[in-house]
C-alpha cells in the first residue's frame, strides 16, 4: 500500500483546483484512514473466528497456522482486487482548470 498511496494521491488531486487541494487531502486522508481500520478489523474478525479450539478448548499452534494462512489468502485477494481496480486508473493526468 505504501507504493501505491503517492500515486493515487497525484490521481486524485490532479483535477482539483488549488483551491479546493486542502480540503480534497483532508478527505482523502480521512477515507484513507477509515478503509485501513476497517480492514484490518475485517481481517482481525476472520482471523479469530478462524481460530477454533481443539478438544480441550484452547486453540493450539495449528489452529492459528490454519487462520493465518486463510487471512493471508483473504488479503493477497483484496489486494489483486484493489490492482486490477488500479488498472481502470486514468493513465495521463487530467487538465486542471482554475474557476
Amino acid at each position: 500500500m505504501r507504493l501505491a498511496a503517492p500515486l493515487l494521491v497525484n490521481v486524485v488531486l490532479v483535477g482539483v483546483p488549488g483551491r479546493n487541494a486542502g480540503a480534497v487531502g483532508g478527505v482523502l486522508s480521512t477515507v484513507n484512514q477509515i478503509g485501513g481500520a476497517i480492514g484490518i478489523a475485517v481481517l482481525g474478525t476472520a482471523f479469530f473466528t478462524t481460530v477454533t479450539g481443539t478438544t480441550t478448548g484452547t486453540p493450539g499452534p495449528a489452529d492459528y497456522s490454519h487462520a493465518l494462512g486463510i487471512v493471508l489468502v483473504a488479503s493477497t485477494a483484496l489486494y489483486v482486487v484493489a490492482a486490477l481496480v488500479m488498472l481502470a486508473l486514468p493513465k495521463t493526468a487530467a487538465e486542471q482548470v482554475d474557476q
